[in-house]
């Protein structure tokens, strides 16, 4: 009886064929390319469907403040009437006289902001007139509670940005005299060192609101504002505002 080997022999190595197909090859790397295009363009779709979701909202924002407007306006022109029927038919008593003629300026007024809110959301639903880019679309300042206080709110607007997002800071400075000499004082001087940059970040506009104090007799002249974005396709902005006109609201 023939016993078997106490070490098996080894296995000869062996070789293996493989085909190779350049077409195969070609048609797999043409559906990834595809795939790819098809991923990019559903993203550009993604973005572009949703700019165009703000844009209609502040569309609808735009004709709501219009369709306000309208409607304060006959109220006006009713209470002008009648208060001209009232007073030629000398049917109208003192008192009730002054709380008509005060009812007509609170809607005079109503009717003058909402006028102003209206043309600045025009200017960002059809900005046709302004260059594409960033831009300080406003600048206002009212007095506070407290002596030497005020309140300032800085509006910044992005046009034509494509959807991508504006971030950077913005420095609000004054220049005016104290003491007889000329000085300019930083935010951070006028905030008591709360504040140093004012940041932001948006895509289509944003409101930077904040207050600031004066020192004991400082005159203040002239508003500077310095907007420094992040990005470089982005140009800075520096603006400069004069202190009596922006406070009584004539930019």
């Amino acid at each position: 009886m023939k016993l078997p080997p106490l070490f098996p022999p080894k296995h000869e190595k062996g070789y293996r064929l493989k085909h190779h197909d350049p077409m195969r090859q070609r048609l797999r790397q043409a559906f990834l390319a595809l795939v790819v295009i098809l991923l990019g363009w559903g993203m550009y779709e993604l973005g572009f469907a949703a700019s165009g979701y703000q844009t209609g909202r502040l569309q609808v924002e735009t004709s709501r403040l219009h369709d306000r407007v309208k409607y304060l306006e006959g109220q006006n022109r009713d209470l002008l009437q009648k208060v001209a029927s009232l007073s030629s038919s000398n049917k109208i008593a003192t008192q009730s006289s002054s709380e008509v003629k005060q009812t007509l300026t609170q809607l005079e007024n109503q009717i003058s902001d909402l006028k102003e809110e209206l043309a600045f959301y025009k200017s960002i639903v059809s900005p046709s007139k302004m260059q594409p880019g960033l831009h300080v679309q406003n600048l206002s300042l009212e007095t506070g509670d407290g002596s030497g206080e005020y309140a300032y709110s800085l509006v910044l607007t992005q046009v034509r940005g494509a959807g991508l997002v504006a971030r950077g800071s913005a420095d609000i400075s004054l220049v005016g005299m104290l003491n007889g000499a000329q000085t300019t004082l930083d935010l951070s001087k006028l905030t008591g060192g709360d504040q140093k940059r004012l940041k932001f970040s948006f895509k289509y506009f944003q409101s930077i609101d904040g207050n600031i104090k004066l020192p004991v007799g400082f005159e203040p002249q002239k508003i500077e504002v310095r907007v420094r974005p992040s990005s470089r396709r982005l140009d800075s902005i520096d603006r400069d505002y004069d202190w009596a006109k922006t406070l009584n609201g004539n930019k």
